[in-house]
């Protein structure tokens, strides 16, 4: 880590030390926070769990019986205080859906939702940064209307909608692409390491599985990118932009410094900056948008997990998923504070 002259490296040490701990007592304090918000949310939402449970057509008596069975008789400080216990022990409680811990309902979705983020996250970033540059450094007019009309055209557009729209045509009308899932049915991957199936697939030299995994992937990942990438374009063409017009750039031209030189050792890398930050909090919005994109595509993550656990009034599976991601977000957020204090030294600076 390279520090700022005026600071030295064992203060430099310190405050990235101290940034980590309140970025992990802020962590802490959201998951307590969003914990009381999703119980008090869910005691409030007019749904019975137990009359669902027990069915349609069963008695006072039975719903009765199911509501003791999941101790929604108590009085709501005492659920309460032990839906925290819990949390403390890391015990979600049963989910009312599955009749299984919602805490192995959740290892076993996550990986499913984790893959399906960090492709949509590489695709948006790489996207956007090449169309972003593109626009910027390109001398044509058409390509720089071109490339502005299709990132708003994409920001305009529904997720949910460009979703059901890709199926028609990558899979109804031309049948390129599988309609959902995370492998073909009646497909299973050879072996189950990290329950990643790209990376499952590439331990055990397994090539057709590989390829299946990552053609079910493209439509729900397209889905998610081409809806959010047009505001991280515009940024990183703004801010490649105004590197352009600085003083350093001139003198290096000057000096007949090359044009892709210029940009690929000085303006990229100076405009990069503003850019983490911005793509770090579109990241928390692309895995937040992945619950209806799982439900479209039939995808076995946490998304769609959510949205059986929301119509089912399953408290225990919203409450777990809800603390999960909001977990997720903070810490990418810590990775991006991380990130923006050892790339740009004005970050350091700022905190002495």
């Amino acid at each position: 880590m390279s520090c700022p002259s005026s600071h030295g490296k064992q203060d430099c040490q310190v405050d990235f030390a101290l940034l980590i701990v309140r970025r992990l007592i802020g962590l802490v304090s959201v998951m307590l926070g969003i914990a009381v918000v999703t119980f008090v949310v869910t005691r409030l939402v007019p749904s019975d769990p137990a009359r669902q449970i027990a069915g349609l057509g069963a008695s006072p008596h039975a719903i009765q019986q199911v509501r003791v069975q999941l101790g929604l008789d108590k009085p709501v400080l005492t659920q309460f205080w032990s839906y925290l216990d819990g949390l403390v022990h890391l015990d979600f409680g049963t989910s009312y859906v599955t009749n299984h811990s919602v805490l192995s309902d959740i290892g076993d979705r996550l990986p499913a939702t984790l893959e399906l983020a960090f492709v949509a996250v590489l695709l948006y970033v790489v996207i956007s940064l090449l169309l972003g540059t593109l626009a910027a450094a390109s001398r044509s007019r058409w390509q720089q209307n071109t490339i502005r009309i299709a990132t708003l055209a994409g920001s305009s557009i529904p997720p949910y909608w460009l979703a059901l729209v890709l199926q028609v045509v990558f899979y109804s009308f031309l049948g390129w692409l599988p309609p959902g899932g995370r492998l073909p049915i009646g497909t299973l991957p050879d072996a189950r390491v990290t329950g990643f199936y790209l990376i499952d697939s590439t331990i055990a030299l397994d090539p057709a599985t590989f390829w299946n995994a990552l053609q079910c992937l493209v439509l729900p990942a397209a889905s998610l990118v081409l809806t959010n990438v047009g505001s991280l374009t515009r940024l990183v063409r703004v801010q490649v932009l105004q590197e352009r017009s600085t003083d350093y750039v001139s003198v290096l031209r000057a000096r007949g410094i090359g044009r892709r030189r210029i940009m690929s050792r000085h303006v990229l890398p100076n405009a990069v900056n503003p850019v983490v930050t911005v793509a770090g909090m579109q990241v928390g919005f692309l895995i937040g948008g992945t619950i209806y994109i799982e439900k479209i595509f039939q995808w076995p993550g946490l998304g769609s997990y959510t949205w059986d656990a929301i119509v089912a009034g399953d408290y225990p599976a919203v409450s777990a998923v809800a603390i999960v991601l909001s977990g997720v977000f903070v810490l990418i957020t810590l990775v991006v504070d991380v990130l923006q204090y050892l790339l740009d030294p004005r970050a350091r600076l700022a905190r002495v």
